[in-house]
């Protein structure tokens, strides 16, 4: 069974993935642009 965690952001769903490993970069990358932030945004905000 398949973990997922949504965030809502401005009416859209954003679906990301619950791993026991690594994400990919271009699946990190993909989050972050659906979630209209940039990479530098992002790590701000970690």
């Amino acid at each position: 069974m398949e973990k997922q965690s949504r965030l809502k952001k401005d009416r859209r769903r954003i679906v990301i993935p619950m791993h026991n490993k690594d994400l990919k970069p271009g699946t990190l990358l993909g989050i972050i642009a659906d979630l209209g932030l940039t990479k530098e945004e992002f790590t701000d905000l970690l």
